[in-house]
């Protein structure tokens, strides 16, 4: 009599992968996620808004209308309107403003103001605020004349831009967002700077 045997045949198991394998994918994922956030880090989301609104009683400074002068007035302050615009897909935080600590410009930044409706709309104070994807915010700068004693009398100094602080993805940045115009400032003569010059 003929006796049958049955065959053996050992488990099925998924293929093992390799340690190497797993090294490379591993480094391939490290780069991946390095890139992206060296993408994001370097991204500017925040650019110059379609509007803008220059100080009254400023002239015309160049033949395309691309810059105005504003007089120097020491002490006092003016007042102009600019945009700022969200051109990333996804939400950021509008923080604040700075500027350099040590600059010594005849028209410096001192208060900012967030209005409802264009330049013409009810005004307040400026607080951190949420900014959409592709949405525009007006902003009034309110800037005071000083540090005439650093300039000669006739030269001058431009303000183009301002500092914008932000948060997007969980990062702050910071970047010079141009005010749409060229704001430009005369030194005055020795009579009108009450400060005395250095020599």
């Amino acid at each position: 009599m003929t006796t049958l045997m049955k065959a053996e045949h050992p488990p099925l198991t998924a293929p093992r992968l390799s340690r190497g394998f797993s090294l490379v994918v591993s480094l391939l994922a490290v780069v991946v996620i390095a890139v992206g956030a060296g993408a994001v880090v370097r991204y500017q989301a925040v650019h110059t808004g379609p509007t803008f609104q220059t100080p009254a009683g400023s002239e015309p400074a160049s033949d395309d209308g691309s810059t105005v002068r504003a007089e120097y007035r020491d002490g006092q302050e003016t007042t102009f309107g600019i945009s700022i615009q969200n051109a990333a897909p996804w939400g950021i935080t509008v923080l604040g403003f700075a500027r350099d600590a040590g600059a010594k410009q005849l028209l410096q930044p001192v208060s900012y103001e967030v209005t409802s409706s264009g330049f013409s709309g009810a005004a307040r104070a400026f607080e951190p605020a949420a900014l959409g994807a592709g949405k525009t915010m007006s902003i009034l700068v309110h800037a005071r004349f000083t540090d005439c004693e650093f300039y000669s009398p006739g030269t001058s100094n431009t303000l183009s831009s301002v500092r914008v602080r932000y948060r997007v993805l969980g990062l702050i940045r910071t970047v010079d967002v141009p005010i749409g115009f060229g704001l430009e400032v005369v030194s005055p003569v020795n009579a009108l700077c009450p400060r005395a010059r250095a020599s």
